[in-house]
């Protein structure tokens, strides 16, 4: 059975899982509009088989809380679940995925930089909005570095998603200047009081090849230098860069089309 949870009912485990930070932090930054979050925002527990589903706009996250296939999960009802419930692509582990039987958008991996600081609980964000380059500003350097598994959204919902995670301790940004121009950017959405999701690098074609993307995932680090790193790296892409900085590969992960 597929139930749903309610917002103060979430597993603490979801802080530091690299598909559950990602609903933990949605829930902490909107938690105060009710409206909103029930309708933008929800999570449902399949009883008895550790799989959680999670609706984030229009991107459902399937995931265990085992890690791995334990027998217990009921995939027929999972199958049927996940069209009606307002998604139009599915995020989850390469051992559900290919359980589900719905086409795959997109493979890769899942990378994880370890905490450099070992704390039990991190404090908020020690960032000063007034000294954040604006967000028209980075949003026009993500476009000009779109590719085919890059494709930033529409300016509107970023602006007003981003910046308010910003303003609520939930994403973390760090910018890279060069002759008065913002060089390179790498972008957090996704922050936890455990964990971080590191979801855009970007560096203006200008000036490529000088380290300036390792230069602000590495002030970027240094922010959240208490918390666990989470990338998902498309298949092949980047993975130099995101070896150089000491992250490792985890389980595989698939994208799926509903």
């Amino acid at each position: 059975m597929i139930r749903l949870l309610e917002g103060d009912s979430l597993p603490v485990s979801l802080k530091s899982d690299p598909f559950g930070c990602r609903l933990w932090a949605a829930w902490s930054a909107y938690r105060e509009y009710e409206t909103l979050c029930s309708s933008a925002f929800r999570i449902w527990e399949q009883e008895g088989s550790g799989l959680y589903l999670g609706l984030v706009d229009d991107a459902l996250l399937l995931f265990s809380a085992e890690k791995r296939e334990t027998g217990q999960e009921d995939w027929e009802e999972i199958s049927s679940f996940l069209p009606l419930s307002g998604a139009r692509k599915v995020l989850c582990p390469a051992f559900c995925g290919e359980r589900l039987g719905f086409s795959t958008e997109l493979q890769g991996r899942i990378l994880r930089k370890k905490s450099a600081v070992l704390v039990k609980e991190a404090g908020p964000l020690s960032i000063q909005e007034e000294a954040l380059p604006s967000l028209r500003v980075v949003y026009d350097l993500l476009i000009a570095c779109r590719s085919q598994t890059f494709c930033p959204p529409a300016f509107e919902p970023f602006y007003l998603d981003l910046s308010h995670r910003l303003r609520h301790h939930a994403a973390s940004l760090s910018a890279v200047y060069r002759e008065e121009k913002l060089a390179a950017v790498a972008i957090a959405p996704v922050v936890t009081e455990e964990a971080a999701l590191l979801a855009g690098v970007a560096v203006d074609p200008e000036f490529r090849r000088r380290g300036l993307g390792t230069e602000a995932v590495r002030r970027l680090m240094e922010t959240l230098s208490s918390r666990v790193l989470w990338v998902f790296r498309a298949e092949e892409e980047n993975k130099e860069f995101y070896a150089s900085l000491g992250f490792q590969e985890m389980e595989a992960f698939l994208q799926l089309s509903l």
